[in-house]
């Protein structure tokens, strides 16, 4: 066993820890211009649909896309992004999602009544690995 793990021991002899790991659902929204740039039309169903444009003069969105050939509208939870790309191809625009999930691991108590934090994220991940490997129960859940 790595010396670095040595510390968290307690956590797979004890019996008393469970690992839970979480599987978060994420998206990045892209949308693409047709030209390879936003036409007139596009940037009204910008102005129209995506929020942080829906207020701003068709200028200076026109400003904010130019010599774009695609829009990243970033990262949010998967319903969130399925449900704007919904709202953004409805609307007429190319639109798709880029995935951006991603699982983390915590151990906690079998009460769940404490947490172990673990402020370097590579190490709390050896450390839940060991865990699982030595025996620990995995508890896992999604978040959307």
């Amino acid at each position: 066993m790595d010396s670095e793990l040595q510390p968290y021991a307690d956590l797979w002899t004890s019996g008393q820890w469970t690992v839970h790991r979480t599987r978060h659902s994420s998206a990045r929204v892209i949308i693409g211009f047709e030209q390879g740039r936003a036409t007139p039309k596009e940037l009204s169903l910008l102005r129209r649909t995506v929020d942080r444009f829906r207020d701003l003069p068709a200028s200076e969105v026109k400003s904010a896309v130019a010599g774009q050939a695609k829009l990243d509208l970033g990262t949010m939870s998967g319903m969130e992004a399925r449900r704007l790309l919904l709202e953004l191809r409805e609307a007429g625009l190319l639109a798709h999602l880029e995935d951006a999930s991603y699982v983390s691991q915590m151990p906690v108590t079998k009460d769940s009544s404490a947490v172990m934090l673990i402020e370097d994220e590579a190490l709390g991940q050896k450390v839940c690995e060991e865990m699982i490997r030595r025996g620990a129960p995995v508890i896992e859940s999604q978040v959307d």
